[in-house]
């Protein structure tokens, strides 16, 4: 049986700048989906 997980944690953002500079995560791409 395969799982596909993603944990949303709250944050700064930090690791993801300059990108989170000019979008809010919620709406940043991960593998070509937005979360």
């Amino acid at each position: 049986m395969g799982l596909d997980v993603i944990i949303l944690a709250g944050g700064f953002a930090k690791r993801l700048r300059p990108i989170s500079d000019v979008m809010p995560k919620p709406l940043l791409h991960i593998d070509g989906v937005p979360l």
